[in-house]
C-alpha cells in the first residue's frame, strides 16, 4: 500500500524549486518572479503527456514593458530565449498578442491575432495528443478560456522520445506569474469557473448602467468609448477599476470643445451615486 501512495505522488504535478530549471527567476511553490535585470527563462521539468496536457499561467505582475512569452520547447532549449523564436518551438508572445512558431521553417510562423494580455489574465497551452499524425501535434492557445486563435499551430512530436515541456520565458525583473499543470478535467472546470465569473459580471447590468446613464441616446461616440473602457476595466476583474476608466472618459469628453456640460455633469453624478 505505501510503494502504491509513492507512486501515486510521482505522477502529481510537482511545484517548488525542483520542478523547474530556470536562470534568473525565484521559484516559490507554484509563484515564479523573475529578479535579473535581463532575460529569465524557465523550463518546467514535467513534460506534457496525454495525463496532462494541459499548462496555464495567472499574470500577477509584469511592469512596464510586458515582455513575457509563454509555449511550449523541447528539453535542451535552454533558458536564454523566448520560445517560439528558434528549434521549432511555439510560444505565445504578451506584448504584442502574436504566437509564433517554426513549423514552416526556416521561414518562422507568426500568427497575428493581437489579443494582448493584462495583469489579472490566464493563458493556457494545450497539447491535443489524440489528434497527433504525422509526426506533428496541434497546440492550442487560451487566453481566459478562449481560444487566441483558430489558425492551426504543429510541433513535431515523437511519442516516448521526444517530450515536449512547458516554458515561460521573462524579459525584465519584475514579473510574477503563478502556474499549474492540469488534467483535461480540471482545465475544463477551470475554465467553467471563469465563464460563470464573467457571466455574474454582466449579471450585475453595469455596461447597461454605462451605456445608458453616462451618455444620451445619439451620442454614439460617447457610449463606444465608455463601452471600450468598461470592457477593458473588466478584464480587471474590479469595480474600482470600472469606475476610474469611465470617470476618466467622462474627464476627457469634458476638455473636449465638442462636449455639452449638461451630458458629462449628469455622468459625474451617476457615478457618485454609484461609488
Amino acid at each position: 500500500m505505501a510503494s502504491q501512495g509513492a507512486s501515486q505522488d510521482q505522477d502529481v504535478p510537482p511545484t517548488g524549486e525542483q520542478a523547474w530549471q530556470s536562470v534568473g527567476v525565484k521559484v516559490e511553490g507554484s509563484l515564479l518572479t523573475s529578479y535579473s535585470k535581463g532575460f529569465c527563462g524557465s523550463r518546467y521539468l514535467k513534460p506534457f503527456s496525454p495525463e496532462y496536457p494541459y499548462f496555464e499561467i495567472e499574470l500577477r505582475e509584469l511592469g512596464e514593458q510586458n515582455l513575457l512569452g509563454f509555449g511550449v520547447v523541447w528539453e535542451n532549449y535552454g533558458c536564454d530565449a523566448m520560445p517560439g523564436l528558434k528549434d521549432g518551438t511555439v510560444g505565445y508572445h504578451i506584448r504584442d498578442g502574436k504566437i509564433f512558431g517554426a513549423d514552416n521553417s526556416p521561414t518562422e510562423k507568426r500568427i497575428e491575432d493581437h489579443r494582448v494580455a493584462q495583469v489579472g489574465d490566464r493563458i493556457g497551452c494545450e497539447l491535443k495528443f489524440h489528434c497527433a499524425e504525422n509526426g506533428k501535434i496541434p497546440i492550442f492557445f487560451t487566453l481566459n478560456g478562449e481560444r487566441i486563435t483558430d489558425d492551426e499551430i504543429l510541433m513535431e512530436f515523437s511519442p516516448n522520445m521526444k517530450p515536449l515541456y512547458p516554458y515561460i520565458g521573462m524579459g525584465h525583473r519584475g514579473i510574477i506569474v503563478s502556474t499549474k499543470m492540469c488534467t483535461i478535467e480540471e482545465a475544463a472546470c477551470e475554465l467553467q469557473e471563469k465563464h460563470e465569473e464573467k457571466e455574474q459580471w454582466w449579471g450585475k447590468g453595469f455596461p447597461l448602467f454605462s451605456l445608458g446613464n453616462l451618455f444620451p441616446l445619439g451620442n454614439v461616440a460617447g457610449a463606444g468609448a465608455c463601452a471600450a473602457a468598461t470592457l477593458t476595466a473588466l478584464q480587471m476583474k474590479n469595480w474600482e477599476d470600472v469606475r476610474k476608466k469611465e470617470k476618466q472618459v467622462l474627464e476627457n469628453r469634458s476638455n473636449s470643445p465638442n462636449s455639452t456640460p449638461g451630458q458629462n455633469n449628469s455622468g459625474k453624478q451617476v457615478l457618485e451615486k454609484q461609488s
